[in-house]
């Protein structure tokens, strides 16, 4: 360190780590580089996302084993991209007919318990087989098909700006199939 404070701060503070960062006008500085910032925005999205499904299962089907893959997609809100979104869906086929409503209504239950919004004209324009409400700041939906008897629960994390160059590239990914347990809690 040249700089005569800096370096009475290191001889005052020796234990102290001590990292100087370029100053704000500078090409290097973080704030410039939208790029770096949508992505790591762009992660803690997609980080979220999978830690409310986990969480979104355990509540909505507990006890239940989760499905084996899980489908991801991101999509774009705006034409220019610059605004995503991640959706993650997961079916589970051969669930028992006999008691899809009644896991439906045990996980309305706990979401009104725990004091989560649930969307409530959905719940009844569906004759109890759809629940839709919030997990961890994202919305999730649980559905259940009669015929053949199936689950499916889709995670809508909540939207997020980034670069027109990053969206694009986010959605030109297009669907992924992920094994359950790549997703953590």
């Amino acid at each position: 360190m040249t700089d005569p404070f800096w370096s009475e701060v290191a001889r005052l503070l020796p234990d102290a780590d001590l990292v100087l960062l370029p100053p704000e006008d500078s090409p290097g500085h973080a704030s410039n580089d939208s790029r770096l910032i949508g992505a790591v925005r762009a992660r803690l999205v997609r980080d979220e996302a999978h830690r409310a499904f986990v969480t979104a299962w355990q509540e909505l089907a507990p006890g239940e084993p989760p499905p084996e893959t899980i489908r991801r997609t991101w999509r774009s809100l705006q034409p220019d991209g610059q605004l995503v979104q991640l959706e993650l869906v997961a079916r589970k086929p051969g669930w028992p007919a006999v008691g899809i409503r009644e896991l439906l209504a045990a996980a309305r239950t706990h979401q009104l318990a725990a004091d989560r919004s649930v969307d409530e004209r959905r719940w009844a324009d569906s004759d109890g087989l759809r629940l839709v409400t919030g997990i961890e700041g994202h919305n999730a939906e649980l559905y259940a098909a009669l015929t053949p008897p199936a689950i499916t629960l889709t995670v809508l994390a909540t939207p997020a700006p980034v670069p027109v160059e990053l969206g694009r590239e986010l959605v030109a990914i297009g669907t992924e199939q992920l094994p359950y347990g790549t997703l953590s809690a």
